[in-house]
């Protein structure tokens, strides 16, 4: 028999950045943090209100930052992932 975790939330923080002031444009972060974002929902479940996806000029520091700091009203069997490209 096959074990599967019993989660009572998933939540998400998935960033993806082509754009940065210091280095050349990339070509596919943001594409592949919105393939994440879509497969989270599509795969394993997580509810898009529990998935906060920031691209490019949104991802500031301060944003992720506070988006990150938002899991700390998880609970004990809640599941928690970061995805950054």
């Amino acid at each position: 028999m096959k074990y599967l975790p019993t989660y009572t939330q998933s939540h998400a923080l998935v960033i993806g950045i082509n754009d940065y002031l210091e280095a050349g444009p990339l070509t596919y972060a943001v594409n592949d943090a919105e393939a994440v974002s879509e497969i989270l929902q599509a795969k394993f479940n997580f509810p898009r209100e529990n998935i906060t996806l920031l691209i490019d000029q949104e991802a500031t520091r301060a944003a992720i930052l506070e988006n990150y700091m938002n899991f700390r009203t998880t609970g004990e069997n809640d599941r928690v992932l970061f995805y950054f490209a």
